[in-house]
């Protein structure tokens, strides 16, 4: 017999601990409306392959990346003598001079960056070869203008032009008033990146280089029209974000008033921008190190049309499992989401709570321009991207399988219709092997890890999921007491948050870290897999 007072302590320890559990709510991130953007998505990730999910009704995007595709290629990164510029560093910092001491050390101590040695000369040659182009022919409507919109102050990579560096003109119109005639005008643009050569009416007005430097020229009475003026910019993006970013300064932008006076009273420019992208291969720019890569979206484009109702999105990190739910037409549609260490892929499954309601196109595409999306078999859609900047390639395959319905797979999309459930399994692999070797075939990886799965019910892959990722999970638990505001959706309880009035937000908030790391990294891996979406370079 146990000793009654052992009896009385373990009785008491399972009393706290249903107690506990039983005041808890479940450990999770929900929403009642899609992402509007990457940053609102909900992260999935085995350490190897990561997705982000977005939720939407008519359209599903999974952004997904994979943990070995950067830019870069085998190299020698040590500068030759770089060891007798130490003593002369140390001296300069000694003496307080930084910023003589910095430049020296980007000069000859730094390692050697890639494309160091041919950069200049390769980027005279480009610009010579951009800026032939004249103004008239640039204004010319032959070329393939289409609507843009400013300001962007992240870069024209958030507004659609993913991955771009290179050469682009932009062009719109400001009306003159009467009132203005033969007075000189201040344009004012704001910031740019990097490079602009501005012209009003075909004439050159201003140009300048640097993104802290605002971008305020001078247009000669001369130079004006009554009535409609035509505003070209040329701008050069050599590296990073790209575009007029306008917004990130005090003053009114985008506007142009009389030299002098108070630009408050300016008149605006005509918000109907255009742009042509002119060129979109400029030199490789030099780098110290590689940059992490983007790999590609899954796009679901949904059949069923209409309003959806009792939307729900959720991300259960005890789980690590995203779930989406909603009705739309009468019909209660659910897909869950989870990304397997066992099994290295991203797996989804579709539902509906009425036979044969389950109807898609799926696609795959990628920001990378060397891209190709083909056919591997009745079941499977390959996507296969070569990065611009070094010598790593990916491939993708995405594998559907349905309950009931019609699978057909084409070389850009499978089709899926009329199907009582439907599993997605997507998995990713590229030509790195180590540091040095970057000549392995990704076609094999993807294809044994699909073998590895196949066979497997969508229940036994969650369940080995959850069992696996548990393992690392359930180690720690925190409570920090409750309120009724854990009943919020997430993006509510944090517009609200306070500690006194929603302690349970930062338990979340632990927890939540916890999630990204193990999602991000595993024992065995490279590092975390950080990134998910931006440009490419």
């Amino acid at each position: 017999m146990p000793h009654p007072r052992l009896t009385v302590l373990l009785a008491f320890l399972c009393w706290l601990t249903a107690t506990i559990c039983a005041g808890q709510q479940p450990l999770r991130l929900w929403y009642a409306q899609p992402a509007a953007k990457w940053t609102d998505a909900l992260p999935i990730g085995n350490g190897r392959l990561g997705g982000m999910v977005f939720g939407g009704v008519e359209q599903e995007r999974i952004q997904f990346n994979e943990t070995t595709l950067w830019t870069g290629r085998p190299r020698n990164y040590n500068r030759p003598g770089a060891a007798q510029y130490l003593q002369p560093i140390r001296q300069l910092l000694a003496e307080g001079k930084q910023a003589e001491a910095e430049a020296l050390a980007a000069e000859h101590f730094m390692g050697v960056r890639d494309h160091e040695k041919e950069y200049d000369a390769q980027k005279a040659a480009w610009l010579k070869q951009v800026q032939a182009t004249t103004v008239a022919e640039a204004a010319a409507s032959t070329h393939p203008w289409k609507p843009w919109k400013l300001p962007t102050p992240n870069g024209w990579e958030s507004a659609g032009l993913e991955g771009l560096d290179g050469a682009v003109w932009f062009k719109t119109t400001f009306e003159l008033p009467a009132a203005w005639a033969g007075k000189n005008l201040t344009l004012s643009l704001g910031r740019i990146r990097d490079v602009d050569i501005t012209y009003v009416n075909g004439t050159q007005v201003g140009t300048d280089e640097g993104i802290s430097k605002k971008r305020r020229y001078q247009v000669p009475a001369a130079v004006l029209r009554p009535g409609v003026n035509q505003l070209l910019v040329q701008v050069l993006n050599f590296y990073d974000k790209g575009g007029l970013i306008g917004v990130k300064e005090q003053q009114p932008v985008l506007v142009v008033y009389p030299e002098g006076a108070d630009p408050a009273t300016g008149v605006p420019l005509n918000p109907a921008w255009q742009y042509w992208i002119q060129d979109d291969k400029p030199p490789l720019f030099p780098s110290f190190q590689a940059s992490y890569q983007p790999f590609g979206d899954m796009l679901l484009d949904f059949t069923q049309k209409g309003a959806a109702t009792e939307y729900q999105r959720e991300l259960n990190i005890s789980q690590a499992v995203a779930r989406t739910q909603y009705k739309q037409a009468g019909v209660t549609f659910t897909r869950e989401y989870f990304a397997s260490a066992p099994r290295n892929a991203l797996v989804c499954r579709l539902t509906a709570d009425q036979k044969g309601r389950i109807s898609l196109s799926a696609q795959l595409q990628s920001p990378h321009k060397a891209q190709k999306v083909y056919r591997v078999d009745d079941h499977t859609l390959a996507l296969a991207v070569q990065v611009r900047d070094g010598v790593l390639r990916g491939v993708s395959y995405l594998r559907v399988d349905a309950k009931r319905g019609k699978v057909t797979v084409t070389d850009n999309q499978i089709k899926l219709e009329n199907a009582d459930e439907a599993t997605l399994t997507l998995t990713a692999a590229t030509n790195f092997e180590n540091y040095q070797q970057a000549n392995v075939q990704p076609e094999k990886r993807v294809e044994q890890t699909l073998r590895n799965g196949s066979g497997k019910s969508f229940t036994d892959l969650k369940t080995e999921h959850i069992r696996d990722y548990q393992e690392l999970f359930n180690g720690f638990s925190v409570d920090l007491g409750h309120s009724q505001n854990e009943n919020l959706p997430t993006d509510a309880r944090i517009k609200q948050f306070s500690p006194a009035a929603d302690p349970a937000l930062l338990a979340l908030y632990m927890q939540y870290g916890r999630y990204l790391l193990i999602s991000s990294s595993r024992a065995g891996g490279r590092r975390p897999i950080c990134r998910a979406s931006g440009t490419s370079r």
